[in-house]
């Protein structure tokens, strides 16, 4: 990273964002419309494998770009340093209407970057799903252990089934 994005990741790191109050919401995986995942690098073929599991919802990924040009298309989000400013405040106006939607379910799937775990703390969503990691448990509803992304993914859908088990 450049001396700026240094500088830029240290006032994400140093700035608190205030928690909207929120209801979770469980629901079954065919019920959820609206699906955001969130991981390190772009995955065509967990975004097909989640499309299998939540056939009824809309599939949209955020994850990191190495390049400075946002070229993703429509249910695709790319993060760079370059978005944000000096002091940590976004300026990709595809990204600020990304925050600007809600969601029904948030998988987070990213190892601690400091630029994704800003977005997502952001976006309104329903029900937030990451994986075990320490010092970020607090920011999830729910989480969960999984080898692979695939199995994450899996994880989640086979809980989710349990926990709405009873649900008309």
């Amino acid at each position: 990273m450049s001396i700026t994005d240094n500088i830029k990741s240290g006032f994400l790191k140093r700035k608190k964002n205030v928690a909207e109050k929120r209801n979770v919401v469980l629901k079954n995986p065919a019920v959820f419309s609206k699906i955001l995942i969130v991981g390190d690098k772009e995955n065509e073929s967990l975004l097909k494998s989640a499309q299998s599991l939540f056939p009824n919802a809309e599939i949209n990924s955020l994850f990191q770009r190495k390049e400075k040009e946002d070229k993703t298309s429509k249910f695709r989000f790319a993060v760079h340093p370059s978005d944000f400013n000096l002091t940590g405040h976004l300026k990709n106006d595809k990204l600020t209407k990304l925050i600007q939607t809600e969601f029904d379910l948030v998988l987070d799937l990213s190892h601690d970057s400091v630029f994704l775990n800003e977005l997502t703390s952001r976006i309104k969503n329903t029900l937030f799903v990451g994986r075990m990691i320490q010092d970020s448990d607090s920011r999830y509803d729910l989480f969960f252990n999984g080898e692979s992304d695939e199995e994450f993914l899996n994880q989640t859908v086979k809980q989710l089934k349990l926990l709405t088990k009873n649900e008309r």
